[in-house]
């Protein structure tokens, strides 16, 4: 692709998480704004408490102000949504110029009405960068009825902002499947910008030097890695109840890293049910990401039924940098499962049958050599398909 004439055009990205904060969605989306500053001039409004209207890495940062609520409390979620997409409206109505080019991203979800909405006053382009598609993951949970009056207009808000923007990037076919089969003959174009790994920092690393095996006892299991959000999409009681099945198999042990909103529900039923085959561990720093992406001996993503479409973990792809072969747990029309079903990186399972899971495990757990060679194919198709550089030249096209 030719980079080299580019008209340097105004970018703005619209976020509720972005630098200092250290999750996944500001980390990637602090590697694409910096991609995109040697092309265009790169703007950041996000409600993610720092300094004051800095400059990182050339791309400058204007700070919304935001709310304290717990975003574990379903409902106190929403309010906080509300909320913090009202304030980045806010901000943006002073900044952004007629002709900009704008990005949202979906979270949080309000942001996709709001900037909708200041559209109709400042005529820019919109982007919308479909990471979770609300109201639709409602259902999913059974937070809400499809009958429900509010839901219904609810979803007519975010038909009407997603029909009139001039194109979506998202993350999977799955949801490019979904958004076309809901948009119809309105539906903007739309480009599969999937989630990615810095592969230069998250490297294969010797499973006997790594230290959280080692200080958790776990050289002699067969351990599977689950990192992340602990949350409602994860699929966590179907992974509970596996892991129950298995409490007397002494060689698959499960290591899990991170925090949400079942983190409590993990906590208590395996004391409860005094598993000693779950290692539950709080989320560490992302200085020590390689260090907890190479405690594994494969990568776990799961997603609850009929979740396909609605999310695609990024945790999948800083797996395979790590050179993990993946074990989904989800739909085979998710993103993921296809992918695993392309590049022989694994194997899938579909959610909601605890016995099935355990006996996949039990099989994978003796192919020693189908592990290794998943697991380099793993590693290559990252860094052939699934870097920042992909995803910044994916953006730039779908620009032109």
């Amino acid at each position: 692709m030719d980079t080299e004439n580019y008209k340097r055009k105004t970018i703005w990205i619209i976020t509720e998480y972005y630098y200092p904060d250290e999750n996944t969605t500001s980390y990637l989306l602090g590697l694409i704004a910096e991609g995109l500053t040697k092309y265009h001039n790169v703007n950041v409004i996000t409600s993610t408490p720092g300094n004051k209207d800095e400059i990182k890495n050339s791309v400058k940062i204007y700070r919304a102000k935001n709310s304290s609520f717990n975003k574990n409390d379903l409902y106190l979620r929403i309010i906080k949504h509300i909320i913090c997409g009202l304030f980045l409206f806010l901000k943006a109505r002073k900044l952004i110029k007629r002709g900009d080019e704008v990005f949202v991203v979906t979270d949080p979800a309000t942001s996709v009405f709001f900037i909708r909405l200041l559209k109709i006053f400042i005529p820019f382009k919109l982007t919308f960068m479909v990471h979770d598609l609300f109201p639709e993951n409602l259902l999913i949970i059974n937070a809400i009825k499809e009958s429900n009056l509010i839901y219904k207009i609810i979803l007519g808000l975010f038909h009407w902002a997603y029909k009139d923007a001039d194109r979506l990037f998202v993350i999977g076919r799955d949801m490019k499947a979904l958004i076309e089969k809901k948009l119809k003959t309105q539906c903007p174009p739309i480009f599969i910008v999937p989630n990615f790994a810095d592969v230069n920092i998250i490297v294969p690393m010797p499973r006997e030097e790594n230290l959280i095996i080692k200080n958790n006892g776990l050289e002699n299991k067969f351990v599977l890695l689950f990192t992340g959000n602990i949350g409602r999409l994860q699929g966590i009681q179907n992974l509970m109840e596996t892991m129950l099945l298995l409490k007397n198999d002494n060689e698959i042990h499960l290591l899990m890293i991170g925090d949400g909103a079942y983190l409590s529900m993990v906590e208590n039923f395996k004391k409860d049910n005094m598993l000693t085959n779950i290692t539950l561990l709080h989320s560490m720093e992302r200085k020590y990401s390689n260090d907890f992406l190479n405690a594994g001996d494969i990568g776990l993503v799961s997603l609850i039924n009929n979740c396909s479409g609605t999310a695609v973990p990024s945790k999948t792809y800083t797996y395979m940098a790590a050179g993990k072969p993946i074990l989904a747990i989800m739909n085979k029309n998710a993103e993921i499962s296809i992918l695993i079903n392309e590049t022989n990186i694994g194997w899938n399972v579909e959610p909601d049958n605890p016995e099935i899971f355990a006996k996949k495990l039990k099989e994978i757990a003796k192919l020693k050599d189908e592990i290794k060679l998943k697991g380099e194919n793993s590693r290559k198709v990252c860094c052939d398909h699934y870097s920042v550089e992909k995803t910044v030249l994916n953006i730039l096209s779908s620009l032109n």
